[in-house]
């Protein structure tokens, strides 16, 4: 996963034979993965005695994990469904089983699907099919292959995620696209790790502002010596119109800075600790300007600022 390809990668960029030694390996993940993953014992065991993950930043205020539904739908909150078969992926069960409403949870059947079936399209084929009646999406990606299945129209979705208030959800799973490293490489680094924040936020602010410009570069992109479009783009392909359309669809996710409401974070660090996901302790919060915070036994700081700061870190990209 994320966090293991991260420590292997950052531990060969550190070997004396790198060409690439000094080199920040930074990865990108959902809160409550990252949470589970610091959390596991044999995760744990990588990073005894030495560096715990540090988070520089967050790309979405909250995940676009949803269910979808076909068009027409009347539903529209997860307490709505009754006697719903939902098709979901393996590693998502837990977490959809914790949104939904007690009583939802003993009237509808989870059907699970696996990430590679029909190359990765899987949810959303069994719903287009009928072969269940919701289906776990990503609204930022799967939604837009759906809306084209269904001849343009929009399916209904439903955020798994409580901070959307109109959802129904029981749990919060905190932020999305979570930036993360090795804490020791980060603070070492933080000069060059600030300005890469502050250009991504940029590039962010530049892309929601012209969606089909950014489509346009995201379709020139090269994949590199050996991947092949598949694997690199995967359903999507190289159109810069579903780039485009996939870039507008991020608006409403795009956290505006590199600001992580610290309470926010502990609060569904602990609410993952109550479903089994990790280890009792509280997140590590840690800024260049204060430290007195508590430690975490699940090995992750967070190195960004807090949003009751006044540390200003948007860029004025006019």
């Amino acid at each position: 996963d994320e966090c293991e390809t991260l420590l292997n990668g950052q531990k060969s960029t550190d070997s004396t034979d790198s060409t690439d030694r000094g080199a920040i390996w930074l990865a990108s993940i959902e809160q409550n993965n990252l949470i589970e993953a610091a959390s596991r014992p044999a995760f744990a065991k990588t990073t005894v005695g030495g560096d715990p993950l540090g988070v520089v930043g967050a790309m979405f205020q909250r995940t676009p994990l949803a269910l979808a539904l076909m068009p027409g739908s009347p539903i529209r909150r997860l307490d709505e469904l009754t006697d719903s078969a939902i098709g979901v992926h393996v590693d998502t069960i837990d977490i959809l089983r914790a949104a939904l409403p007690e009583e939802s949870t003993s009237n509808n059947k989870l059907v699970e699907i696996a990430r590679q079936d029909d190359d990765g399209l899987g949810s959303i084929l069994k719903l287009y099919r009928g072969e269940v009646d919701a289906a776990q999406v990503y609204t930022t990606t799967e939604l837009s292959t759906l809306r084209d299945m269904c001849h343009g129209q929009d399916p209904v979705t439903i955020s798994l995620c409580a901070s959307d208030r109109n959802s129904g959800s029981k749990v919060d799973l905190g932020y999305a696209q979570v930036m993360f490293g090795l804490e020791s490489h980060l603070t070492t680094n933080s000069d060059v790790v600030d300005r890469f924040t502050r250009a991504l936020y940029e590039g962010w602010t530049m892309a929601l502002h012209d969606p089909m410009r950014a489509g346009s570069c995201i379709a020139n992109m090269e994949c590199g010596d050996g991947v092949t479009d598949l694997a690199f783009f995967g359903a999507l392909g190289r159109d810069p119109v579903v780039h485009a359309a996939v870039t507008a669809r991020c608006a409403p996710f795009v956290n505006s800075n590199n600001k992580i409401d610290h309470a926010r974070w502990e609060s569904v660090s602990q609410g993952m600790h109550l479903l089994g996901y990790a280890t009792p302790a509280s997140t590590e919060i840690s800024t260049d300007k204060s430290t007195d915070i508590p430690t975490d036994q699940s090995g992750v700081t967070i190195l960004a600022p807090d949003t009751d700061t006044d540390t200003d870190t948007d860029t004025d990209t006019d």
